[in-house]
């Protein structure tokens, strides 16, 4: 059955804007009159496919009604529009408040304890494919290597590249992480699952913990390591030609601790620590031969203006290693890439997930860390770590992934205003999900968070 639903366009600087007084938050743009009625049709009969038949019914009996629902800019017309379109495949990005106004020049004052406290730039480690599909509303693009051909399509690879420009600057961030293509470990043993996320893909796989690829002396000359020549700085160079204006490139290099434990197992290097050192020594000084050459090259590029290092250190409790062997096997090797981004003037940023509360101190007066990221609130949360070290390094993210998986939106918005009342004032606070933009968090709530920042931030301009 066919229902008429009244809309109401208005027009300003940047265009059209509708929406359907009936049909709470259900709302759309556009740069003509035109394409502003096509936008706005397909988001209502996007929206009407959601509705119980009681609800329907409603619309059928008072159409153009404005007072049946509240303003279609509020938190919860706004949220069950981001719903309705994630849920349709469609982006909901045409239902976000703000307009990105990238400045990288923030994000480093901020990453060196310098921000203004005011005013949070936002950050996050990287997304899952399926995130990046439901923001922009279409499918992920990915590059693909082979053991026949380990490069990169270099159309394919730009396109990814444009994709991951344009998913960053929609979110809001001052700068994007890019790294080396031709370099990356290959062979690593998995495992896998039913993936259960939010937005699923076939199947959820992580490095087998048991036991890796090298065992032993024999496998270590066996293993097909990448060269360092093989680094391919290209995605630096396409992304600076490429980017917005205001934003820049942060580079992002592997880890020390985690390309060990995943070609060896966790289970086998610690074993091989006491057994095997001279093999263990010697998967750690391959790591750096391969690794730092490429982040030598990077950090005097055009566009770059930080240095990113990924390496997991612990759980829960501890860290992975004892403090001896993190400081006989992978600090020294951390320290020399920190040592190469403060050669040029830049912050050097660890993200390292788990408890490293004994070892902080070798972080920052030892490695050099200028910034770390990853928090979790059972571990500590952040506003705790900004108030013993905030004054010593920057905190990036800390908004912990399991209010933004399970929690409704008010109380995502509760505890990200929480941590920017407590954490702000420091000037050394970047806002941001406690780990990455995972496939099971919430598409609205990430936004929420976003968004509370954004509010944050306007309510503080003077």
């Amino acid at each position: 059955m066919k229902c008429k639903i009244g809309v109401i366009i208005e027009k300003d600087q940047d265009g059209y804007y509708a929406y359907c007084p009936a049909l709470e938050g259900c709302q759309s743009q556009g740069q003509t009159l035109e394409e502003v009625l096509r936008n706005i049709q397909e988001a209502a009969e996007l929206y009407w496919e959601t509705l119980t038949s009681e609800e329907r019914e409603s619309c059928r009996s008072n159409p153009s009604s404005q007072d049946r629902a509240p303003d279609p800019q509020s938190d919860s017309g706004r949220r069950r529009a981001v719903d309705t379109a994630v849920q349709a495949g469609g982006s909901p990005l045409m239902y976000i408040p703000w307009k990105p106004n990238p400045d990288y020049r923030r994000l480093l004052k901020t990453l060196r304890r310098q921000g203004d406290p005011s005013y949070v730039p936002f950050w996050e480690l990287g997304p899952d494919p399926e995130f990046v599909s439901a923001i922009l509303g279409e499918p992920a693009l990915s590059v693909h290597f082979t053991e026949s051909a380990p490069g990169v399509d270099r159309q394919m690879r730009e396109e990814q590249l444009d994709q991951n420009i344009r998913f960053w600057h929609h979110l809001g961030s001052d700068a994007i992480r890019v790294g080396p293509d031709g370099i990356g470990l290959r062979g690593m043993y998995l495992l896998d699952s039913e993936d259960m996320a939010a937005i699923q893909r076939d199947r959820r796989r992580w490095v087998d913990e048991r036991v890796g690829i090298i065992t032993s002396w024999a496998d270590f000359e066996r293993y097909p390591w990448p060269h360092p020549g093989d680094a391919d700085l290209y995605p630096l160079e396409y992304v600076a030609k490429h980017l917005p204006e205001g934003m820049a490139i942060v580079a992002g290099i592997g880890g020390i601790l985690e390309p060990v434990m995943f070609l060896m197992g966790y289970e086998t290097l610690s074993y091989a620590l006491y057994d095997q050192p001279d093999l263990v020594q010697a998967m750690f000084e391959k790591i750096k031969e391969i690794q730092l050459p490429a982040t030598r090259a990077m950090v005097q590029m055009d566009g770059v203006v930080g240095l990113w290092m990924t390496d997991d250190m612990g759980f829960k409790t501890a860290p992975l290693l004892s403090p001896e062997q993190l400081r006989r096997f992978v600090f020294p090797i951390q320290k020399e890439f920190a040592q190469l981004a403060h050669e040029r003037g830049m912050p050097f940023i660890l993200h390292a997930c788990g408890n490293l509360e004994v070892v902080m101190e070798d972080l920052i007066e030892d490695v050099g860390i200028d910034a770390k990221h990853s928090f979790e609130d059972v571990i500590e949360p952040v506003e705790s770590f900004v108030a013993r070290y905030g004054r010593r390094i920057a905190a990036m993210g800390g908004v912990d992934m399991q209010i933004l998986t399970w929690g409704s939106e008010s109380q995502v918005r509760a505890r990200t205003r929480q941590i920017l009342e407590a954490c702000a004032p420091s000037g050394a606070y970047v806002l941001g999900s406690g780990n990455t933009l995972s496939n099971y968090l919430s598409v609205g709530n990430v936004l929420a968070m976003i968004d509370e920042g954004h509010r944050f931030n306007a309510e503080n301009v003077s």
